[in-house]
């Protein structure tokens, strides 16, 4: 029977949060970061593993779109998913 949850929330039940966010303190993997968090990075990465996605755009497209809150996926804003650090684009013929 339907517990409430997504199977993709049931699927990251079974990887025990705890034992991944002492992994990240102990390599220090969240150093630095800002926004997307080890944790919310690794739920994209699986979401996007487990959907067959070609590129980054089309999996925050898809999360997007499909707000997957429930799963415990914060992904901040935009600027946050694609690594561009705040730098602004390149104009061309500027």
């Amino acid at each position: 029977m339907n517990s409430g949850k997504t199977i993709f929330a049931q699927l990251m039940d079974v990887v025990p949060k705890y034992e991944f966010k002492k992994i990240v303190q102990r390599h220090h993997g969240n150093h630095r970061v800002r926004k997307l968090l080890g944790w919310d990075q690794f739920i994209c990465i699986c979401f996007g593993q487990l959907t067959f996605r070609h590129s980054l755009r089309d999996v925050t497209t898809t999360l997007n779109a499909l707000e997957l809150t429930e799963a415990g996926i914060d992904l901040g804003d935009q600027g946050s998913r694609g690594g561009s650090g705040g730098m602004r684009a390149h104009r061309s013929g500027a």
